[in-house]
């Protein structure tokens, strides 16, 4: 709510909804949700296969996903890029800020479930043994 606050970015209903029709906004949304992601996971993935790093035993590649979603959060640059992109039309720079700030919030709350699963299940694995 405070980056939301501090960007200067409007919470109201028609603001939020204008994010979702702006194809330059969801491609924001799905950089930062799905590329950051893939980047982070990928590059997890291939470390592995190319025999750079070895994954834990008690780490699975599950584990790695629901970490690699945590990724999407980080907006820092993100908002000076949008703003360095955008800082000459207004309504546009306001609504790639609040995209950004979208998909932050959606990254950590997929991140937060599957973490979550993975912690029950890491539990229930713990409580077999």
């Amino acid at each position: 709510m405070f980056a939301f606050l501090s960007a200067g970015v409007k919470l109201d209903g028609s603001s939020l909804g204008a994010i979702f029709s702006d194809r330059v906004v969801l491609g924001v949304i799905a950089g930062l949700v799905l590329g950051k992601f893939l980047g982070v996971f990928g590059g997890a993935w291939l470390s592995v296969r190319l025999g750079l790093a070895k994954l834990s035993e008690e780490l699975h590649w599950r584990d790695m996903a629901a970490v690699s979603l945590l990724a999407g959060i980080g907006f820092t640059v993100s908002l000076l890029i949008g703003d360095l992109a955008y800082g000459d039309d207004r309504q546009r720079a306001e609504a790639v800020t609040t995209g950004i700030l979208a998909a932050s919030v959606v990254a950590s709350i997929l991140a937060a479930v599957l973490l979550h699963v993975r912690v029950r299940k890491h539990r229930f694995a713990l409580d077999d043994v």
